[in-house]
């Protein structure tokens, strides 16, 4: 299971932000966004620090310095999209937050789940 989730985001296409606005899951992704941005700022504004688990490619990284949350680590079982989550903190330039971010081949598993509940 978790070889075939990491393979799928390894090898998932970069989509340029236009490529991704005129798509079918665009309205979708539109929301999600809304949701996401309302959920941050009501329960994790003005943080010290935010674990973003399946972080990604550092998509809420606007969000996280809109909060003002002070550190975010984010893990992901991907390294091609943790590397495109350093790769987009590095060339932001961010008022608030600090980040790092690291792959975790254990994430997608049962057994993660229950050593860390």
């Amino acid at each position: 299971m978790e070889t075939h989730v990491r393979d799928h985001y390894d090898n998932a296409k970069n989509s340029t932000r236009y490529e991704r606005a005129q798509g079918p899951a665009a309205p979708l992704k539109t929301y999600h966004n809304v949701v996401k941005r309302h959920l941050i700022s009501t329960f994790a504004s003005g943080a010290e620090s935010l674990l973003d688990i399946a972080c990604g490619r550092g998509g809420d990284l606007h969000k996280w310095d809109s909060a003002k949350i002070r550190r975010v680590h984010g893990v992901d079982i991907s390294p091609r999209e943790i590397d495109e989550a350093k790769r987009r903190y590095a060339s932001g330039k961010w008022n608030h937050i600090t980040c790092d971010f690291q792959v975790s081949s254990t994430l997608a598993t049962k057994d993660w789940f229950f050593k860390t509940h």
